[in-house]
């Protein structure tokens, strides 16, 4: 081999050599830029994913919160008014027009929704007999509307897998001030949660 073949080689070598290191690093380079190029983009996507949902969330969320108010709202208003506190006293009164009047209410929403008026002891005296209209007496919560007269609301998840809103208003006498029965509201949420 000559001294000039032997510097050609080495150049086409060292040409070889070089070549082969800048495709190696191009090839690393272009995984390390894919992989990180693929990170940013999961985690974009799953950033918005997490946003819209989070979104979608806060807005049943709300409107839920929405509609209870309102039930309790009118609830509040109910348990105020002069036919519920006649219809605890007076039992040819609350036969005659509460217990028909109660069988027919609806709250104002689209849940389905039962009203209950009981007395102290839990014994329904006006409102469906079917559906969302329980007394609950044997609850604490019940119990403890008796003692206090604040308006107390719970949330039930009933064999069926619904969950159940139940406010309990205490009905108090205006002239004396004792709680002489409760009237008890529900609201299927799952209702309020379906599409």
């Amino acid at each position: 081999m000559s001294l000039q073949n032997l510097q050609e080689w080495s150049r086409r070598s060292l040409s070889n050599s070089f070549a082969l290191q800048a495709s190696i690093i191009a090839i690393a380079g272009g995984f390390w830029i894919a992989v990180i190029s693929l990170s940013v983009l999961y985690w974009s996507q799953n950033t918005n994913l997490h946003k819209q949902t989070r979104g979608k969330l806060i807005h049943s969320i709300d409107r839920i919160e929405r509609i209870i108010n309102v039930a309790e709202s009118v609830s509040e208003g109910l348990a105020h008014s002069s036919i519920i506190t006649t219809g605890i006293l007076d039992s040819s009164g609350r036969n005659a027009y509460l217990d028909p009047f109660l069988k027919t209410f609806n709250l104002p929403v689209r849940a389905t929704n039962g009203v209950a008026l009981c007395d102290i002891n839990g014994e329904r005296l006006a409102g469906t007999r079917a559906g969302l209209s329980d007394c609950r007496s044997n609850t604490k919560l019940f119990k403890q509307i008796l003692i206090d007269g604040k308006t107390v609301r719970e949330l039930v998840r009933l064999k069926n897998s619904h969950l159940i809103w139940t406010t309990y208003q205490a009905i108090a006498l205006s002239y004396t001030g004792s709680v002489e029965g409760v009237l008890v509201t529900q609201l299927d949420l799952n209702d309020l949660l379906s599409p």
